[in-house]
């Protein structure tokens, strides 16, 4: 990889310090029979992967990682895959983030619920990852953009509204060729423009999903998501609060107990999301190179008020301590970005990516 940095920072006239981070894996050094294993660490545990009939001969894959703005931009090369995401994953981590797909080259399959979708290659197509999905793609190139809920709480129900379909017409080819050719401008993009760049893609991602979302008769669907997420927002503004559960939401939201608890249950429930926010919040901060808080005052500022069950459920998610991960983010470890089997750097799994954004 050094080389290849070589050559974008003469491309791009900039010192490679001012080039927007790169974080990429591969599994190509490995002997064959270790490299779908070694791909599925490197994703972390957000689907189960079932490789496909070509994966005994070896599973050479190479992915390339962006963040801008709160969007994570991936790009990959790899054999034939199918991928699930099942309800008792998604009890497991509680991640609610859209996913865009972009297959430039190849035709997928995808079904959400009990419907199969044939998606064009060049087609861009959004799934919510807090509901069950499975992908069927065969071998080639894929460009994924994820985008935290949270983040972007103002278009929810018009994203809801139009994700488990292919996006077709002008506005949507528009955006998949966007977005085909993201990752080549990234590998010179200055980190000055990382902002710019999320916003004009948010535009765009909302253009083609405005043009779906037209007429659809999802629109039940996707007010039910707006009041899931206007939830979300008051709960991720009051994490520090020990008043806040399920009876408090209830309280001071106008919503019955039987709404909250149906609106949650994909996500394992209200406490269990609580919890995985504060845990995210947390994981972020320890992260973060600029915070000069304590990890005691980091947990209680986000409502974990007992140490000991904090530092307990922090290491169930994140196979660390909380003061193992700030000792590897102090190091630069959290940073790296190398192929998989390279001894001087960790490999940042996508999970832990997409904790952060």
């Amino acid at each position: 990889m050094g080389a290849g940095m070589r050559r974008m920072v003469a491309v791009s006239g900039l010192a490679a310090s001012d080039l927007l981070p790169m974080h990429e894996v591969s599994t190509e050094g490995l002997p064959p029979e270790q490299q779908f294993e070694a791909f599925c660490d490197t994703q972390g545990g957000i689907v189960d992967r079932v490789p496909g009939p070509t994966a005994g001969a070896g599973f050479a894959t190479r992915q390339r990682t962006w963040q801008i703005g709160r969007i994570a931009v991936q790009h990959g090369r790899a054999p034939s895959l199918e991928w699930l995401r099942t309800p008792q994953r998604l009890r497991r981590d509680a991640i609610d983030h859209w996913l865009l797909l972009v297959h430039p080259r190849t035709v997928t399959r995808a079904r959400v619920g009990d419907a199969w979708q044939v998606i064009p290659a060049g087609a861009p197509f959004l799934v919510a990852l807090h509901e069950p999905v499975e992908f069927v793609r065969p071998g080639g190139d894929w460009v994924s953009m994820f985008l935290p809920r949270d983040a972007f709480a103002d278009i929810a129900g018009l994203l809801d509204s139009a994700r488990a379909r292919p996006m077709l017409g002008t506005t949507a080819r528009l955006l998949g060729n966007s977005v085909a050719m993201l990752p080549q401008e990234l590998e010179t993009a200055p980190r000055s423009e990382a902002p710019a760049l999320a916003s004009a893609y948010l535009a765009l991602i909302a253009a083609a999903a405005s043009t779906v979302a037209e007429g659809s008769p999802r629109r039940a669907v996707g007010n039910t998501a707006l009041r899931l997420t206007q939830l979300k927002r008051v709960i991720h503004e009051n994490l520090g609060s020990a008043l806040l559960d399920a009876d408090w939401l209830c309280r001071t939201q106008g919503v019955s107990r039987a709404t909250l608890y149906r609106l949650f249950e994909p996500l394992g429930g209200v406490a269990a999301y609580i919890l995985a926010a504060r845990l995210r919040e947390t994981h972020r901060a320890l992260l973060a190179p600029d915070e000069t808080r304590s990890i005691a005052e980091i947990a209680l500022g986000v409502g974990f008020f007992d140490p000991g069950a904090f530092s307990r459920a922090f290491r169930r998610r994140y196979g660390c301590s909380p003061r193992e991960l700030r000792a590897d983010a102090l190091a630069g470890l959290s940073q790296a970005g190398v192929p998989i089997g390279a001894d001087e750097a960790l490999v940042l799994p996508l999970t832990r990516l997409l904790s952060r954004l």
